[in-house]
């Protein structure tokens, strides 16, 4: 089935090439949680885990880690400078753009922010956008193809994928 998809959604395409950034946001700390981007699993990084796992897609073009916090950015240029990670984009968003006043998570506040900035650094908007959880540690490379397979092919204007948790870590 995964193989049907793919054909498609390679035949949707076309000449054409849709421009598909993930947006990986990243926030440091949670209440009794403190540094998550750089908690270890198997010897990387939550935050080196999710841009390598983006990074492996065949249909994502541009990654984006996004975050309020500087240390975050200024961490995941250094493990770009040391080649852990490819190359990728870094966007300090301001505190008043993340609506923090309310409870929910501003996904629509940080995506669009981040497409804002996708294109004043390309010139070109793009077409699709990925929301890519850095606590989704079992997400492969595999998951976000057969995601946006699935979107082209349907001609969604959104793909929700999520895995039941048998052992929830909260």
């Amino acid at each position: 089935r995964t193989k049907i998809f793919e054909q498609l959604a390679m035949k949707l395409e076309g000449d054409y090439k849709p421009i598909t950034v993930a947006i990986i946001p990243v926030k440091e700390s949670y209440p009794g949680f403190k540094g998550v981007p750089y908690q270890e699993i198997e010897g990387k990084s939550l935050l080196e885990l999710a841009i390598l796992n983006a990074s492996k897609s065949k249909k994502i073009n541009s990654i984006i880690v996004s975050s309020e916090s500087q240390n975050v950015l200024e961490y995941a240029q250094q493990l770009e400078d040391e080649g852990k990670v490819p190359s990728h984009l870094r966007l300090l968003r301001k505190e008043k753009e993340s609506s923090k006043n309310t409870k929910s998570i501003p996904i629509r506040d940080f995506m669009a922010i981040a497409g804002q900035h996708y294109a004043q650094c390309y010139n070109a908007n793009p077409d699709i956008m990925v929301f890519l959880s850095m606590h989704a540690i079992n997400r492969r490379s595999e998951h976000i193809d057969k995601a946006l397979n699935v979107l082209q092919v349907t001609q969604g204007d959104s793909v929700v994928s999520v895995q039941e948790e048998r052992e929830p870590m909260f």
